[in-house]
């Protein structure tokens, strides 16, 4: 048999198969469901450390991409959760805080990025947030929304919470970590 150049058929069944794009980022369900099964099966070191850090006021959790904090976080949000504390658990990352939202739901704890946390404060005290948008709109997100987080944290925040566990710290300014503090019950716990 003598090979033929393929018909105008194939070609267009060859440019529809290969012209598409392709995503193949992992839908935040199948995520989830991946963070499930790793919480499952924490390591004894973790299940230990985060043992012996249940009565720390204070704990910054350090460690490379990929070395188990946010399944930390998600563990250790569901421990305070069924403790009955009230818990937050802040993000950077709209995604994560997504996925984040969808592996707790089933609990009481608060998810949130911290700039939509921002913003659902200073609503929650009365804040002009969208004539401050219009005023600044090239600052607002960086600048503006955190200044409003600070004059909720001195006024005094309308809820405070017995935990509060921040994922992706690297990305918070010090500054926006003094002002979360402030978002703590007298006796609550804040993890980094």
């Amino acid at each position: 048999p003598t090979a033929t150049a393929p018909g105008a058929v194939a070609l267009q069944i060859i440019e529809g198969f290969a012209g598409k794009d392709v995503d193949l980022t992992p839908l935040p369900s199948t995520w989830v469901s991946t963070v499930d099964q790793r919480v499952i099966e924490l390591t004894e070191d973790q299940t230990r450390y985060l043992d012996l850090l249940e009565k720390q006021k204070v704990a910054v959790i350090e460690g490379g991409a990929g070395t188990g904090k946010t399944i930390l976080a998600l563990e250790q949000a569901r421990r305070s959760d069924a403790k009955g504390e009230s818990t937050l658990l802040l993000c950077f990352n709209r995604g994560l805080g997504s996925a984040l939202r969808m592996a707790l739901a089933n609990t009481s704890v608060g998810v949130s990025t911290f700039h939509a946390f921002c913003r659902q404060s200073a609503v929650s005290q009365g804040m002009d947030i969208e004539g401050q948008k219009r005023s600044n709109p090239s600052t607002f997100t960086d600048k503006i929304l955190p200044q409003l987080l600070e004059e909720v944290a001195l006024i005094g925040p309308t809820q405070k919470y017995d935990h509060i566990i921040i994922d992706e710290t690297q990305d918070f300014r010090t500054d926006w970590i003094e002002s979360l503090r402030l978002f703590l019950t007298d006796q609550g716990r804040f993890w980094c």
